[in-house]
C-alpha cells in the first residue's frame, strides 16, 4: 500500500459509499416487498428480517473492527508507533479493519434506508405499530452510527502520528462526545 494518510488507510471514502449504497438498498427493499407478497402492515416482517440479517451481521463488523484495533493498539505500545506503519501491517492488518467498517456503514445505512421508506410509506396512514417499527429502525441506525464513528476516531488517534494530530480529530472526538451526552439525555 502506498499512501499513509490514515483516512485512505482505514478506507474512510468506501465506508461512506457503503453507507450510501445500503441506504438506497434498504428503501429500495420496503418499496419492491409489496410487489412479492410482503405485508407492510406487519409489525417489520419476518421477510424484511432476514434481509436486514444476511448481507452483513453486527458480530461481523464487531469481530473484523474489534479485534485489528486492539492489535494494532497492542503493537504500537510493545513495538512504537513506527511499527504500525511497516509494510505487513499495512497490507495484513488493515484490510480486516477497513471491511469491518463498510460493514458498519452497510448495517447503519440499510437500518437508515429501511426505517425512512417505512416511516415515508406510513405517512397519513393508521399504522401505529408500522410507524413505530420505522422509528425504531431510524433510531437504531443512529446508535449504530455512533458506535461506528467512535471506531472510525480510534482508528484514526491509532494511525495519526503523535506529533501530526490533525484539529479535525480533535473537533470529531468532541462531537462524538456530544453526541452521545445527548443521546443519553434524552433516551
Amino acid at each position: 500500500m502506498k499512501s499513509s494518510n490514515p483516512i485512505e488507510l482505514i478506507g474512510l471514502r468506501n465506508i461512506m459509499e457503503s453507507f450510501f449504497i445500503f441506504l438506497f438498498y434498504g428503501a429500495i427493499i420496503i418499496l419492491i416487498g409489496p410487489f412479492f407478497g410482503v405485508d407492510l402492515t406487519k409489525d417489520l416482517p419476518d421477510q424484511y428480517s432476514n434481509l436486514i440479517q444476511e448481507p452483513v451481521s453486527i458480530s461481523m463488523f464487531a469481530l473484523l473492527s474489534g479485534i485489528p484495533l486492539l492489535l494494532i493498539f497492542l503493537i504500537g505500545i510493545l513495538k512504537g508507533e513506527k511499527t504500525i506503519h511497516h509494510p505487513l501491517i499495512l497490507k495484513y492488518v488493515l484490510p480486516f479493519p477497513r471491511t469491518g467498517l463498510c460493514a458498519g456503514a452497510i448495517i447503519v445505512g440499510m437500518l437508515l434506508g429501511l426505517g425512512i421508506m417505512l416511516w415515508l410509506i406510513t405517512l397519513g396512514c393508521k399504522q401505529g405499530n408500522l410507524t413505530s417499527t420505522a422509528i425504531q429502525l431510524i433510531g437504531l441506525s443512529g446508535y449504530f452510527f455512533l458506535i461506528l464513528l467512535l471506531f472510525i476516531i480510534l482508528y484514526l488517534y491509532l494511525l495519526y502520528p503523535w506529533r501530526k494530530k490533525i484539529r479535525i480529530l480533535d473537533i470529531v472526538s468532541l462531537s462524538y462526545l456530544f453526541m452521545i451526552t445527548l443521546a443519553m439525555a434524552f433516551f
